[in-house]
């Protein structure tokens, strides 16, 4: 059956315990995802949650009937989450369905699933089963939503303003919060938005010069890298911190695919795309991380970049040192 998400929540309690399975899945992954994550904190607060590609299910690394024939396999009561499905799912997920069960499980779609979809036919079919679309916001929305978060800060920002950061968030919605939240955090006291701060906090650009820097980081050359924070081309940090989330997802994504998709299938699969011209380059640093290192990174940057934000002043200094010492 179909669930608005507005709805979920009073969904879930009148249906108790007949509910077998939900499924999310809307236009732009990020936004779907953030999109689960309100879901289980509203919904499933105390519950511990296992996270599951589809791949390792469908190559039978792990079998999806046993992680919910005992809620206490893994000592905990976990709820079992499925991400980056597809359609391949449908002939597990039915024989799945078709058990005497009462567990609960979440699946996460990894693309957009249209009308013929047979993973979202399965879902809206069955009245044991909810499904709910996530479609991301467009840019009236998102520029209302800036307005109104500025608002609530006691900050002021202009229509043209408020609808040129909307446009940075159309790609990847889900960002949009945390992301003035630390243009908040950049601003401190002062009231009206300026577009410097926009371009200071926001701005993903990347000049050509510094894309030596990223290559360097991203092949682990530590002494390239070196050289490239030695001729003071970190002008802006910020932006240096998201071209590498940006490569390092990618990477991430990519890992999680390589095992039932070959190295050209892989370059079309992720995003930002992998051209032509960066194919080797992108495979010999698939090569270099593992999936591990690539989440720690993460991390790491993801505190960076706050560090860079409260402390403007100091971002370069910041910046060169992690690298100095990755």
């Amino acid at each position: 059956m179909k669930i608005n998400k507005a709805d979920l929540s009073s969904t879930l309690k009148k249906q108790g315990t007949t509910f077998k399975s939900l499924l999310f899945y809307g236009d732009q992954e990020g936004w779907v995802a953030s999109e689960v994550e309100n879901a289980l904190r509203l919904n499933f607060p105390k519950t511990p949650i296992k996270r599951i590609y589809e791949e390792v299910l469908l190559q039978k690394k792990i079998f999806l009937s046993d992680l919910l024939s005992s809620n206490n396999l893994f000592g905990d009561n976990e709820l079992i989450l499925v991400t980056q499905a597809t359609d391949k799912l449908c002939p597990l997920l039915k024989e799945v369905l078709s058990q005497d069960r009462d567990t609960l499980f979440i699946v996460q779609s990894s693309e957009y699933l249209g009308p013929s979809s047979k993973l979202r036919q399965l879902y809206e079919k069955e009245s044991t089963l909810g499904s709910i679309p996530c479609y991301a916001p467009d840019v009236r929305t998102l520029s209302a939503a800036v307005k109104n978060y500025f608002a609530s800060e006691q900050k002021i920002i202009s229509d043209a303003l408020a609808h040129q950061v909307a446009g940075l968030f159309l790609k990847d919605a889900s960002l949009l919060s945390s992301e003035l939240k630390k243009l908040c955090t950049y601003m401190g006291d002062k009231t009206h938005v300026l577009e410097e701060d926009i371009a200071k906090v926001l701005s993903p650009l990347v000049t050509e010069d510094t894309q030596r820097l990223v290559a360097s980081f991203l092949a682990k050359d530590k002494k390239a890298l070196q050289e490239e924070c030695d001729l003071n081309k970190v002008s802006n940090p910020i932006g240096l911190i998201r071209e590498l989330l940006n490569k390092l997802i990618r990477l991430h994504h990519a890992k999680a695919l390589a095992g039932t998709h070959s190295a050209d299938q892989l370059l079309f699969m992720v995003s930002p795309p992998v051209f032509f011209t960066e194919k080797a380059q992108f495979l010999n640093q698939l090569r270099l991380w593992n999936a591990q290192d690539l989440e720690t990174t993460v991390l790491k940057l993801l505190a960076l970049e706050s560090q860079c934000k409260l402390n403007s002043q100091l971002s370069e200094d910041l910046f060169k040192n992690f690298c100095l010492k990755f």
